[in-house]
């Protein structure tokens, strides 16, 4: 147990608290910035067999990886984006000997949902000696496309398209956009799915030579939209939350954006946040209810009251929503959902609401409780006792620093005739019978007491006698 993230179980609410950050979405492109391999590459055109679980199927895409392959002078000297990896591929020929243009294939995590709607977004670098192009498109199927397409070209329907006409900047570009699944999707296929004729191009005062548009890609993601939405959840007053900028998402609350993602509520309520995607517009809203201490303390119940408990029949305690509070055994946070003592002694536990408060305090005393017969002379059972009023020596009762755990105490008159019995531990017979003062004389008692010695250990004794009653 932590006090990092935390569920708080409101009547038909489940809330969830994250005090920094929320949980990252599954980006669900294997392998998306081309980090892991087959076996390093040593060479260009070697992307089939080396980058795991991209292909591509009727071309030679460039694999580079800072493990072998990586001439930094044929690319640039780009580095890239993230990690030690990326892929190059020919967008578009418009002369030479070898016409075909080159196509990434990848595979999907898991098949996408019939309606579902997914938002994908990718990462280019043109290079400098080609002609800049507005043609950077992603196509879904079901199967691997591996089909080797006439003259070159695969005439796709994009399903992710650049909107945002020719890019001409020799740096990292994002491509990107939403699609709404037919259901069963498992592949992706990133390329130009038009014609020369249909290509916008743009000749770049820098290029050397025009016949091709070479670009790098990195960092492929494709996430669920409605993983990219929030859970309702709850904070205490004076904690704020951090959402996910990494991804062209925007925040709103009333109207007003959220500047950096960032919510920082000023009094405890209910919040309604609206969330946005770049490209894709509204996509849904989520609540944040922030409490104070003292809201959330009352929903405390306390479970279990200060007890004495015995090792040797096994017993434990299970701490119940272990996901709101925590739990600390004389001082150290349990990182287990279950305490059974290991050992004699006192146990203190403490329930606290994180970064909050304490709840409660309860107390255990751990014994052995095996019975022996030699009991330890720890308590004195008094001769004598003057129930006048004054103060002194008014009760008939037990003395001593051992912990009685039963007693069954039972007082006669000389005739056998019950006048007094109890099973309190602190018992205290004051003279008195049916409602009625007793004469002085000398009385019977038989007291039956299971206490704890002062070595922790379990006693049983039964102890027989008589008491003088002296007004």
């Amino acid at each position: 147990m932590t006090s990092s993230i935390h569920l708080f179980l409101w009547p038909g609410l489940f809330l969830f608290f994250f005090p920094q950050n929320f949980l990252a979405a599954q980006n669900l492109i294997k392998n998306p910035s081309f980090e892991e391999y087959y076996t390093c590459p040593n060479d260009e055109g070697q992307l089939m067999g080396y980058a795991k679980y991209w292909k591509s199927y009727f071309s030679t895409l460039d694999y580079l990886n800072k493990c072998g392959f990586y001439p930094e002078s044929l690319v640039d000297n780009v580095f890239p984006r993230t990690g030690e990896a990326l892929a190059g591929a020919r967008w578009l020929y418009v002369a030479g000997t070898d016409p075909k243009r080159e196509y990434l294939h990848g595979e999907l995590t898991q098949p996408l949902g019939e309606e579902e709607i997914y938002y994908l977004e990718y990462y280019v670098h043109p290079m400098s000696y080609g002609i800049a192009i507005d043609q950077y498109s992603a196509h879904f199927s079901p199967t691997p496309i591996n089909d080797t397409p006439p003259g070159g070209v695969l005439y796709l329907e994009p399903h992710v398209q650049n909107q945002s006409g020719i890019i001409s900047a020799l740096e990292w570009v994002r491509i990107s956009g939403c699609y709404t699944a037919k259901g069963g999707e498992k592949y992706i296929t990133l390329g130009n799915f038009v014609s020369n004729e249909e290509t916008d191009t743009l000749n770049p005062i820098s290029a050397i030579v025009i016949q091709k548009h070479y670009a790098l890609i990195d960092d492929v993601a494709l996430y669920s939209l409605s993983s990219l939405i929030p859970s309702d959840t709850a904070i205490l007053e004076g904690e704020s939350l951090a959402f996910n900028t990494s991804l062209p998402l925007s925040y709103r609350l009333n109207g007003e954006a959220l500047l950096g993602g960032q919510f920082a509520p000023d009094s405890a309520g209910l919040y309604a946040i609206e969330v946005a995607l770049e490209p894709c517009g509204a996509i849904g809203s989520f609540q944040v209810e922030v409490y104070t201490c003292e809201a959330l303390g009352k929903d405390y119940e306390p479970f279990l009251s200060d007890t004495s408990v015995c090792l040797e029949e096994g017993w434990q305690l299970v701490f119940p929503r272990t996901d709101t509070y925590n739990y600390r055994i004389n001082g150290q946070l349990a990182t287990e959902n279950v305490f059974a003592p290991a050992d004699t002694g006192y146990y203190e536990i403490l329930v606290e609401l994180p970064d909050c408060a304490i709840l409660d305090t309860i107390r255990i005393q751990a014994l052995d409780c095996t019975i022996s017969d030699e009991a330890p002379d720890c308590f004195f059972i008094p001769s004598a006792f003057s129930p006048n009023g004054d103060g002194r020596n008014d009760y008939f009762r037990l003395y001593g620093p051992c912990q009685i755990q039963a007693v069954e105490a039972r007082i006669f008159d000389r005739w056998g005739g019950l006048l007094f019995e109890s099973t309190d531990p602190d018992f205290r017979w004051d003279g008195m019978a049916g409602g009625k003062a007793v004469s002085n004389g000398l009385y019977v008692y038989a007291i039956r007491l299971v206490f704890v010695g002062e070595d922790k250990r379990v006693y049983e004794r039964e102890e027989k006698g008589a008491v003088v009653l002296l007004r």
